[in-house]
């Protein structure tokens, strides 16, 4: 039984290197694929917090850096995130369809999910001796605190293209109150506001 379990395990190993081979050869086949892979395995590697920290990034290099998406695209990728499960996850898959189809929406994911995958698996066993260390705690506060800063610049950049006249003013408004005071669900929030804007444009 014991030798069994060891071809079996060979053998998973064997496919699982074979599958991770022809991946990595067909998503740098193209220099497009190439540099969307390295650049989601970039922003993958380097954002902490949660999930939406990763926004700025996403922004800061496919909005102004690699001038793939303009402002007002990259705007409609979030609100399209917010309206399906796994937001940020499907923001970077959208964003990968919109510059190169399928191939990229596949491997925009993949890529976004590496880093962080390969570091829990080989932090999972230290997590418990180390997540209580001061030091620790204060860089993730430190990280945190500036990704909300970015956060906030991105929101006046989209506010000041987006927010152009009483009715986008008005969705904006009335959505802030809703999210802030009365702890609406995000989603609810996006689909009330698709369906006002159909009436008021």
């Amino acid at each position: 039984m014991s030798t069994g379990k060891q071809k079996l395990r060979k053998k998973l190993k064997i496919i699982t290197a074979v599958i991770s081979l022809v991946l990595i050869i067909l998503g740098f086949s193209t220099p497009l694929l190439a540099k969307l892979n390295f650049t989601f395995l970039k922003i993958g590697a380097i954002v902490f917090g949660n999930g939406y920290t990763v926004i700025p990034f996403i922004q800061k290099e496919v909005v102004e850096g690699c001038n793939w998406l303009t402002p007002a695209q990259f705007a409609a990728a979030i609100v399209f995130a917010q309206v399906t499960p796994g937001p940020v996850i499907i923001l970077a898959t959208f964003v990968g369809f919109l510059v190169a189809g399928i191939p990229g929406a596949f491997f925009a994911t993949i890529s976004m999910l590496l880093p962080s995958a390969f570091l829990i698996i080989i932090l999972a066993k230290q997590h418990q001796r180390v997540k209580n260390l001061k030091p620790l705690q204060a860089f993730f506060g430190g990280v945190v605190a500036s990704v909300i800063g970015m956060l906030a610049a991105i929101a006046l950049n989209f506010s000041k293209t987006n927010l152009v006249d009483i009715k986008t003013g008005s969705i904006f408004g009335g959505s802030l109150i809703a999210l802030t005071c009365f702890d609406v669900e995000p989603i609810y929030v996006v689909l009330l506001s698709c369906i006002i804007s159909l009436f008021l444009f």
